[in-house]
């Protein structure tokens, strides 16, 4: 049953990175993840294993037992993680100095950067922000709580492509929006 379910996710994670801006419906975690969003806890499942880190922004040792029970990842300072996780708990503060110490890759590694799993309450109202690039035809956007110094953040921080960081956000509804690197990302006011 979970192997069925971490599979569906994989793809719609896949498909929401291959095209940013669309919106895909992940199914809930079969299991209980909470604090987590049941579908966050579904996605951390699917991406997180035994090769991988991870690090949760909150130190929340309650997320970090049951993700390392789940799925065999071991946590790791926010600097050397392959994966940090961003709770819908997370303070502003938090969120942007978890983005700054987040692996960006090297220019011979720049495939070793972090993904963002980030929760957040809707990716169907809130900001707007225009987005642009691979995967996208012309324009799209994304509606999104996301406070706008985060994003200002995350564009600073992917400025010197390949280096960057991609994002996986996860709503409430469990609407999943893939970030990469490469998209463009302007506040629409």
């Amino acid at each position: 049953m979970i192997f069925h379910s971490t599979q569906l996710a994989f793809r719609e994670v896949l498909e929401a990175l291959s095209f940013p801006g669309k919106i895909n419906l992940v199914d809930e975690c079969p299991y209980d993840m909470s604090p987590l969003i049941s579908q966050t806890g579904l996605v951390c499942m699917t991406l997180l294993d035994s090769e991988v880190t991870f690090h949760v922004s909150d130190d929340n040792n309650e997320i970090t037992k049951t993700l390392h029970a789940y799925t065999g990842s071991h946590t790791i300072e926010a600097s050397k993680a392959d994966f940090i996780i961003l709770p819908l708990s997370s303070s502003m503060g938090v969120i942007l100095n978890k983005l700054e110490q987040a692996n960006i890759g090297d220019l011979v590694r720049p495939h070793k950067s972090a993904t963002i799993i980030f929760e957040v309450e809707s990716l169907q109202s809130g900001f707007k922000y225009d987005l642009k690039g691979p995967g996208i035809k012309g324009t799209n956007f994304l509606k999104c709580t996301v406070q706008p110094e985060i994003l200002k953040k995350r564009n600073e921080i992917n400025k010197e492509y390949p280096l960057g960081i991609d994002m996986i956000f996860i709503d409430l509804q469990g609407n999943v929006v893939g970030l990469p690197r490469t998209t463009q990302l302007t506040e629409v006011i």
